[in-house]
C-alpha cells in the first residue's frame, strides 16, 4: 500500500487526498503538494551543504532567504485557495510598494494599485468570473488623472498604474486561479531560473550563446534561454507533468519576465527595486519571472 501511495504521487494524482485533523485545523492536501514538498525539503537540503562548503557569502545569503521562501509561499498554497489569496495579496502590497518607487507614482495612484493588489487575490477566490474585468479596471486607472486635471503627466501616470495593475495585481491572483497546480509552477520556475544560469554560464564558449536577449539585461543571453528550455523540459518531464502550453509558459515566461522588470529598473536608474531581501534585493527582484508564468500558465496548460 505505502508503495502504491508513492507510485500515485509520483503520476501526480488529484484522487489521493492526505487529510489531516489537527483540532479546529483541518488541513486537505492533494499528493502533489505533497510530493512537492519533500522534493522541496530534499534540494535545499542538498544545496545548503554544497553552499556551506562553498564559503561564499552571496550564495549563504540567497540560499538563507530560499529557507523562508520555500516555507512562505508553499505553506499558504498547500492550505487551500483562502490561503493562496492571502498570500497572493501580502506579495501584491509589497510588490506594489517597489513598483511605486520604481514609477515614481503619485500618492492616488499608489492607493489604486494597493487596493487592486488585494481585490484580485479576493475575487479569484470567491468569484473568479470578476477577473475577466481587468480591460475596464485598466481604463479606470485613467481616472485620478482625469478628475485631476494633470494634463501634465496624465498620460504617463495612466500607463505606468495600468501597466501595475495587470503586470503585479492581475497576475499575482493566478496563484489562486491556479490551486492546487500553483506550487508546482513556483517550483518550475525557480529551477528553471537555475537552469538559465547555467546555461549562459555553461554554453559561454559559443558564440551565439553570448548575445545577449535584450540591451536592457546583457547578462540574458541566448544562452540562458536554451538552458531556461532545457531545463523545463527535462524537469517537467521527470515530474510527469509536461505539455507544450506549460513548457512555454514556464521556459519562455520565465526569461521575459526578467526582462520586463530589467526594463522597469533601467528607467528608474536602479540595480535592485529593493535591498530587503538578502541576496535578492527586493521581492520583485524574485518574483518578476512568476508574474508573467502564472497567467500563461493558467492559460496554457
Amino acid at each position: 500500500m505505502i508503495v502504491d501511495y508513492y507510485l500515485r504521487i509520483l503520476h501526480w494524482d488529484r484522487r489521493l487526498p492526505l487529510n489531516l485533523d489537527l483540532g479546529p485545523l483541518h488541513i486537505h492536501l492533494h499528493s502533489r503538494s505533497v510530493f512537492f514538498m519533500w522534493v522541496t525539503v530534499a534540494l535545499l537540503a542538498i544545496t545548503g551543504v554544497a553552499v556551506l562548503v562553498s564559503r561564499k557569502p552571496e550564495l549563504i545569503k540567497r540560499w538563507t532567504s530560499w529557507m523562508f521562501i520555500a516555507p512562505a509561499f508553499g505553506i499558504p498554497i498547500w492550505l487551500g485557495r483562502g490561503p493562496a489569496a492571502v498570500l497572493a495579496a501580502v506579495l501584491g502590497v509589497i510588490a506594489v510598494a517597489e513598483y511605486v518607487r520604481l514609477a515614481k507614482l503619485s500618492r492616488v495612484d499608489a492607493g489604486v494599485l494597493l487596493a487592486l493588489a488585494v481585490l484580485y487575490p479576493v475575487a479569484a477566490w470567491l468569484r473568479p468570473s470578476l477577473l475577466g474585468l481587468a480591460p475596464i479596471v485598466i481604463l479606470a486607472c485613467a481616472l485620478p488623472s482625469v478628475f485631476g486635471s494633470d494634463a501634465e503627466h496624465g498620460g504617463t501616470r495612466t500607463t505606468f498604474t495600468a501597466f501595475g495593475s495587470v503586470w503585479i495585481c492581475w497576475s499575482l491572483a493566478h496563484l489562486v486561479m491556479l490551486s492546487p497546480d500553483a506550487y508546482l509552477v513556483c517550483f518550475a520556475v525557480a529551477l528553471t531560473d537555475v537552469a538559465a544560469w547555467c546555461g549562459g554560464n555553461g554554453l559561454r564558449r559559443f558564440g551565439w550563446a553570448r548575445r545577449p536577449l535584450s540591451s536592457l539585461s546583457p547578462n540574458k543571453t541566448i544562452g540562458g534561454l536554451a538552458g531556461a528550455i532545457i531545463g523545463a523540459f527535462l524537469m517537467l518531464t521527470l515530474l510527469g507533468t509536461i505539455s507544450i502550453g506549460l513548457l512555454i509558459a514556464v521556459a519562455f515566461g520565465s526569461v521575459l519576465g526578467d526582462l520586463v522588470e530589467s526594463m522597469m529598473k533601467r528607467q528608474a536608474q536602479v540595480k535592485d527595486a529593493g535591498s530587503w531581501l538578502p541576496g535578492f534585493g527586493g521581492l520583485l527582484d524574485r518574483i518578476d519571472s512568476l508574474l508573467l508564468v502564472l497567467p500563461l500558465a493558467y492559460l496554457l496548460r
